[in-house]
């Protein structure tokens, strides 16, 4: 074999390595691209889970401040102690925030009935 045989030969070797090398990097460029998909699927679904997870959390959170202000000592006051409290709170100089029966009664559904069934508050 001569040299240029040699060079000719070595020349397409190179180049059937380099097609190889080609060939190689072009599947691990296809399957990262799959894996990049998967991963981007992936993440998508785990974004939907946690905007689920959060409206659950939020539900929760509403749910016990519910239960808070069920459970607020006040709530378990008598009416005819939480009535008299209303009358004195009309007659206070001080209490500018309460001097009408009409503020206490806009507070809550309780307080409103209550307010309404003290005749001494209007």
């Amino acid at each position: 074999m001569g040299k240029h045989q040699r060079i000719s030969h070595h020349i397409l070797e190179e180049l059937n390595q380099t097609k190889e090398n080609l060939r190689i990097v072009e599947e691990r460029e296809n399957e990262i691209a799959l894996e990049l998909e998967s991963i981007r699927s992936e993440r998508q679904a785990l974004e939907r889970f946690v905007t689920i997870l959060e409206d659950q959390r939020t539900t929760l959170h509403l749910d016990i401040q519910r239960f808070a202000g069920l459970l607020h000592p006040i709530r378990r006051c008598p009416l005819d102690i939480l009535g008299m409290v209303f009358q004195c709170l009309v007659f206070v100089e001080d209490a500018n925030w309460c001097k009408t029966p009409t503020k206490i009664s806009h507070v809550c559904r309780r307080w409103r009935a209550i307010a309404i069934e003290t005749p001494n508050l209007w």
